[in-house]
């Protein structure tokens, strides 16, 4: 009974291993659905990045505007929430079933007692929207998004004083790779 117990075993393993074929593996330098890159600069000196001080970004949904942290790639690729951040570049995902994304970019994030964004943090809302271009990579991989026709709309229902955000550039109306910044922001 052992003898055959060892043979199930070793015929498991080999179907196992026979049974993986190379494109069952989606390999990690192929380029998949690209995130959205956003560099910071000054308003005043528009050539030098400046990293917003205590930056926190969330989403908001569609489903009664509830707010989604959003997770982050930082300069030298190591994933983070974008919670109380100093960066001068950011890569944030872009939604792949809608085609527009709202973030309330949050500046100088305060925390109140309760753990929660206090009312008195500087935010401003920016919609980006897009066109989604399906393209099938292979099997193991599936689909990846291109983001074409890139447009930014910051919300402007507060008076432009309060706004910490002072003006978006699009440099990049295609997303389709993370080579170069996508979005100017200026503060």
């Amino acid at each position: 009974m052992k003898r055959y117990s060892s043979y199930f075993l070793t015929f498991g393993l080999l179907v196992c291993l026979l049974g993986c074929q190379r494109d069952d593996i989606c390999p990690t330098s192929t380029n998949v659905t690209p995130l959205l890159i956003i560099r910071f600069y000054d308003n005043e000196s528009p050539a030098d990045p400046v990293p917003p001080q205590n930056l926190s970004i969330r989403e908001l949904t569609e489903e009664n505007d509830s707010l989604r942290w959003v997770s982050y790639v930082d300069n030298n690729g190591n994933k983070d929430s974008i919670f109380r951040k100093a960066v001068d570049s950011i890569s944030i995902p872009l939604r792949t079933d809608s085609n527009l994304t709202r973030f309330e970019f949050v500046l100088n994030t305060v925390i109140d007692s309760e753990g929660n964004i206090s009312e008195n943090s500087n935010r401003d809302t920016i919609t980006f929207s897009y066109d989604r271009q399906l393209e099938y990579l292979n099997r193991a991989c599936a689909y990846r998004t291109r983001f074409v026709n890139l447009k930014v709309n910051q919300n402007r229902e507060i008076p432009d004083s309060l706004n910490w955000v002072k003006n978006i550039q699009v440099e990049e109306n295609i997303v389709e790779d993370e080579n170069q910044a996508h979005v100017s922001i200026f503060l």
